[in-house]
């Protein structure tokens, strides 16, 4: 999970390569282990670009893990 997670994270256009992506694993839910995953975007002082970022993340990291088999809980 943290390659796959990892791997898509860094193909973002937005990032900032040279910073590296922080991968942790904080803790357990009821059926699933929680995870963070912070990066560090190109940042223009306008709140877009960071929401931007958040949503390409979240896009892709879904289309990793279900090319990959690995779900998400609910």
């Amino acid at each position: 999970m943290q390659s796959v997670t990892t791997k898509a994270i860094e193909a973002l256009p937005e990032i900032i390569s040279s910073k590296g992506v922080l991968f942790t694993f904080d803790g357990f839910g009821n059926s699933s282990i929680n995870l963070t995953v912070r990066f560090w975007v190109k940042y223009n002082r306008e709140e877009k670009d960071y929401l931007i970022a958040l949503n390409h993340a979240i896009i892709e990291l879904k289309k990793a893990y279900d090319e990959n088999d690995i779900t998400i809980p609910f």
